[in-house]
């Protein structure tokens, strides 16, 4: 299921209103996690872990 979000960004000096329809969304921030969305693949996005891996290196 699409959810929408809309928001404001500056163009040229104005403000202008935009809409975004975006899936999976929903599930992607959870509270008192520390899992931080580092990529997709076909499937579904991939997370890492603070929780279990404190750490983490990005090249």
């Amino acid at each position: 299921m699409d959810s929408k979000v809309t928001f404001t960004m500056q163009m040229n000096g104005e403000s202008k209103d935009a809409t975004a329809y975006v899936s999976g969304i929903t599930n992607l921030i959870q509270q008192r996690k520390w899992l931080v969305p580092i990529g997709q693949s076909l499937e579904k996005i991939i997370y890492h872990d603070f929780d279990e891996t404190p750490h983490m290196a990005i090249g």
